[in-house]
């Protein structure tokens, strides 16, 4: 087996196994009754984490020699995307927002802001899930696994170092359909609708890459939506009815 056979296996196994594991056990015991730590905890852990996942990732696209910040110049027509992509994502998270039940957003505002004194974690939060989350999806895990498939599927061996960028072939449709399950997968428990609305999500993020081959567009947009959706969700927290706070 090839060595980067090999890293997209063991990738596969942290990211599109434990990681989801363990976020589903946590979805689980949060809707049992589970006591959920402070959210300036929470924020301390989140990051600790992250740090984590930066780590395993980057060592891992060392060893493959993935080139995850190359690409082009980023064109007009991309820094046009993201401010359009963040406000078509904001209104999705207020839609959804509205018809999500009440006990669910119960669980979401435990370790979302309620209050302004807390965008200062929440900002180190959304920057450490905007770059952190496209390094692993959209960077390593991208080029990793379509390094594996694109032989099995009859297209042209990928260059070599891997690279972000490129044509969208089937092999990259089905990179990013591992990709997207493993990321939804990952912020499991927060609804169908969430979950449909995280799947696209992540596809713009992985087409804003493909594009560009560049990570920073995509980062860019993830960091933007996080921490304008921490804002949104202040606003949520004061309006919630006394069985929401």
């Amino acid at each position: 087996m090839h060595t980067t056979d090999l890293l997209a296996a063991w990738y596969l196994f942290l990211f599109l196994g434990f990681v989801p594991y363990a976020a589903i056990k946590s979805a689980r015991a949060v809707r049992a009754g589970a006591a959920v730590p402070p959210r300036s905890t929470t924020y301390r852990r989140t990051l600790i984490t992250e740090l984590i996942f930066l780590a395993v990732s980057l060592f891992a696209g060392h060893a493959a020699e993935i080139d995850l910040w190359g690409g082009d110049e980023v064109g007009l027509g991309v820094a046009a995307a993201v401010p359009i992509l963040l406000v078509l994502a904001l209104v999705a998270l207020h839609g959804i927002w509205n018809i999500t039940p009440e006990d669910r957003k119960r669980r979401l505002l435990l370790t979302r802001p309620q209050e302004t004194g807390e965008l200062g974690w929440w900002f180190l939060v959304s920057l450490a899930a905007g770059v952190v989350e496209e390094v692993v999806y959209r960077g390593v895990m991208a080029a990793l696994v379509l390094t594996a498939l694109t032989g099995r599927m009859g297209g042209a061996p990928p260059p070599w170092p891997p690279t972000l960028g490129g044509d969208f072939s089937l092999a990259w449709w089905a990179t990013v359909a591992v990709c997207v399950t493993a990321f939804v997968l990952g912020h499991a428990g927060q609804g169908l609708p969430r979950a449909v609305f995280l799947s696209v999500f992540a596809i713009a993020c992985h087409v804003l890459v493909r594009a560009t081959g560049s990570l920073y567009p995509a980062i860019a947009f993830h960091f933007l939506y996080d921490f304008c959706g921490g804002i949104a969700y202040i606003r949520f927290a004061r309006k919630a009815t006394p069985e929401t706070a």
